[in-house]
């Protein structure tokens, strides 16, 4: 969705230390995960809304995103 720029994100004296941006929540089994990047760390977001396992599908979906682009 967006690279965060953190010299624009101003909150006065204080300094944000994570930031990420996400989708609206979503109905399994259309869901999106959403991508954002700050301070050059990537993040990825998705807002479920479903049953237990539908909600493990997903994390196991972001999981194997994780993993695929820790190797690349």
């Amino acid at each position: 969705l967006a690279i965060i720029d953190a010299e624009k994100l101003n909150f006065g004296d204080a300094v944000p230390v994570s930031c990420l941006m996400s989708g609206g929540f979503r109905e399994m089994p259309k869901y999106q995960i959403a991508v954002s990047t700050f301070r050059k760390r990537i993040n990825l977001v998705a807002n479920i809304i479903g049953t237990p396992q539908e909600i493990w599908l997903a994390r196991a979906v972001m999981n194997q995103m994780k993993l695929f682009l820790l190797t690349i």
